[in-house]
C-alpha cells in the first residue's frame, strides 16, 4: 500500500487509495471526485470523447491477469492466442488489456471518437498534420473497434484512435473467444497495413523507470 484509503488532496478532492499492481504500476482507486466542466462532442467533430482504453506490457502475462481478476474484480472478454488478454468491468469489451512482452511498460492509450465518420476525420485531421499511421485505419476483430494507431513524437508513446468497441450482453452470458492472428482477424475491412515487427517494437519500449517507486503527486 501506498497511501491508505482516506480523502484526497489532489485536485478535485474525493476519496481514494494508492497501492502498486503485481508488476509495480502505481495504481488509485477514488471515488466521489468533483467533474470538471467540459464541452461534448458534437456530429463531425474529430476530437476525442473520453479514453477508451489502456493497454500494457507484462512478462507474465497470466499472473497479471490474475492479478486484475481477483484483487480488482476485472473480468476477462477475450483472448488473442496465448500473449494478449482483454479484459472489463462492465459492458465496454475492454477497459483494460496486457500483452506478453519481454517489457513491462505502457504499449498504448486509445481515445474514443463519436462514430465511424468522427473517427475518419480524427484519422485525416492528423495525416493531414504530417502523422501517418503507424497502423490503420482498420477494425479489429476482438472487440469489433475501429482503429488507427499513432506515434506520439514528442515522447514516442503509441496512441490509438477508436470507436464502435463492442457491448457485452452480461445478461445473457458470455463465453470468452481465443482469436487468432489472421489477416482477417487483425482487421475486418482489410485496409490498414501489415502489422509488423517495427510496430511491435514501437509498442513495446524500454521497461517503464517508474515501476514500484510512489508517484509525487
Amino acid at each position: 500500500m501506498i497511501r491508505e484509503p482516506g480523502e484526497r488532496q489532489e485536485f478535485g478532492g474525493g476519496y481514494s487509495c494508492l497501492f502498486f499492481d503485481c508488476d509495480g504500476r502505481a495504481i488509485e482507486l477514488a471515488t466521489e471526485v468533483d467533474q470538471r466542466i467540459y464541452q461534448e462532442v458534437s456530429n463531425g467533430e474529430s476530437r476525442p470523447k473520453f479514453i477508451s482504453h489502456v493497454v500494457f506490457n507484462t512478462v507474465d502475462l497470466h499472473k497479471t491477469v490474475n492479478w486484475y481478476r481477483n484483487v480488482l474484480g476485472f473480468k476477462i472478454s477475450d483472448w488473442v492466442e496465448d500473449f494478449f488478454c482483454f479484459m472489463r468491468t462492465g459492458k465496454w469489451h475492454h477497459l483494460i488489456a496486457f500483452a506478453r512482452s519481454s517489457m513491462t511498460s505502457l504499449n498504448h492509450v486509445s481515445f474514443e471518437l463519436l462514430g465511424l465518420d468522427e473517427f475518419m476525420r480524427g484519422t485525416g485531421r492528423l495525416m493531414r498534420a504530417g502523422h501517418n499511421p503507424l497502423w490503420g485505419p482498420g477494425r479489429h476483430g476482438a472487440g469489433d473497434n475501429t482503429y488507427s494507431y499513432f506515434q506520439e513524437p514528442s515522447t514516442g508513446f503509441v496512441m490509438e484512435y477508436s470507436t464502435a468497441l463492442q457491448i457485452i450482453d452480461e445478461e445473457h452470458g458470455w463465453t470468452p473467444k481465443v482469436w487468432g492472428t489472421t489477416p482477417e482477424e487483425r482487421d475486418q475491412w482489410g485496409t490498414a497495413n501489415e502489422f509488423d515487427e517495427v510496430i511491435l517494437a514501437k509498442m513495446a519500449p524500454a521497461n517503464d523507470p517508474t515501476l514500484w517507486t510512489p508517484p509525487t503527486i
